[in-house]
């Protein structure tokens, strides 16, 4: 709880974060303060998590968009835009959502014919024998192809490597424990992209047929959002540009990530990795992914922004401070998974209570 404490910088705690969450809870600190680059109130438990992501709590705890955790220019010149899709409150998101639900189903549903062919096409690239390099010679390839392919970028051209390098780039420039020099290439990737972006909104044009025409892309279909009726008001071109930067970034990443730490604990789990072998149907397949979510969440923490004055499991929050949920540690909560909360077990299946999963659908 000391202001100045940041448990990121112990050695060991990248390796293993759970244990160090499980410490804090059973001293009796399920939200603690963090110093350093985070500057943060972290929540570790999963009632609290749940209680700060209830629908009910989002104009207490709203999400980091406009004029919230402001960046110092140059990187924080888009503070002040439209938000995106993931930063929108009530009652923007509740209009804007339904909608591009729609695109997404529309843009995604004829790949999921596609992806097992894709997978196998990409995985004849792997050596006949271990080891093999999940990293980026299945996962890196496959994820970003679907999203690209989703969204509406061309193929065979430099686009997509580009927008993929920015894409890793911003990420590692938002850890607050990375080098000033790495940080700074992240912040600069991240401007090249959203002006990249900007500039194909203003580029693309409606297709032949006008608003009735059927969309495809997440691209083309965010177009139409923000020049046809669809909606009560029409996306600006901030929130077109946000939407689709926030894509970029949490689009295919998180998918990469659960493939290769899916992989990597059926790996360290011998008995699961035998029994999904032995039994590879759907619903243990299922089950499986879900277990993943909950064992190692490909996104551990997300920021919220707090409103007003108020307590959190007895803490005390100032109104303007940052809140993170942490649902790596929500998901290991031995008060909520009181079943083996450290084992990995993919037979237990889709839950309620699976916090990450639930925060992301």
């Amino acid at each position: 709880s000391d202001p100045d404490s940041d448990p990121t910088k112990h050695p060991h705690f990248r390796q293993d974060p759970y244990k160090y969450y499980a410490e804090f809870r059973k001293a009796g600190k399920p939200v603690i303060r963090v110093g350093g680059g985070y500057d943060s109130y972290w929540v570790l438990s999963h009632d609290l998590v749940t209680e700060v992501c209830r629908p009910e709590n989002q104009n207490l705890f709203q999400k980091p968009g406009k004029n919230r955790l402001k960046q110092d220019l140059p990187f924080g010149i888009d503070g002040n835009t439209s938000d995106g899709l993931f930063f929108m409150d009530p009652p923007r998101h509740t209009d804007v959502r339904p909608a591009l639900d729609a695109v997404f189903k529309t843009a995604i549903t004829p790949l999921l014919a596609q992806l097992d062919a894709k997978a196998a096409e990409v995985a004849k690239d792997l050596p006949g024998k271990a080891p093999l390099e999940v990293v980026t010679g299945f996962a890196a390839k496959l994820a970003p192809w679907a999203f690209e392919e989703a969204f509406g970028f061309r193929t065979g051209t430099a686009e997509r490597l580009m927008v993929e390098q920015w894409t890793r780039a911003m990420l590692t420039g938002r850890d607050p424990n990375q080098d000033r020099g790495l940080r700074a290439v992240g912040g600069t990737a991240g401007l090249a992209l959203r002006a990249y972006l900007n500039g194909l909104t203003r580029d693309q044009a409606l297709p032949a047929g006008g608003c009735k025409a059927a969309t495809t892309t997440i691209l083309s279909g965010l177009h139409k959002l923000s020049a046809c009726p669809v909606l009560n008001m029409p996306l600006n071109r901030d929130e077109v540009t946000n939407t689709s930067s926030h894509f970029a970034l949490g689009g295919y990443l998180s998918t990469e990530f659960l493939i290769i730490t899916g992989i990597y604990n059926l790996a360290g789990h011998p008995d699961q990795w035998a029994a999904l072998h032995k039994n590879p149907d759907p619903q243990l397949i299922k089950k499986a992914v879900w277990e993943m979510l909950r064992y190692d969440a490909p996104f551990q923490m997300a920021d919220r922004w707090v409103t007003r004055d108020c307590y959190l499991g007895g803490v005390a929050l100032p109104a303007n401070s940052k809140l993170t949920v942490v649902y790596g540690a929500a998901n290991r909560d031995e008060a909520r998974f009181k079943d083996r909360p450290d084992d990995f077990d993919i037979s237990r299946g889709p839950d309620t209570t699976n916090i990450y999963a639930f925060a992301h659908a």
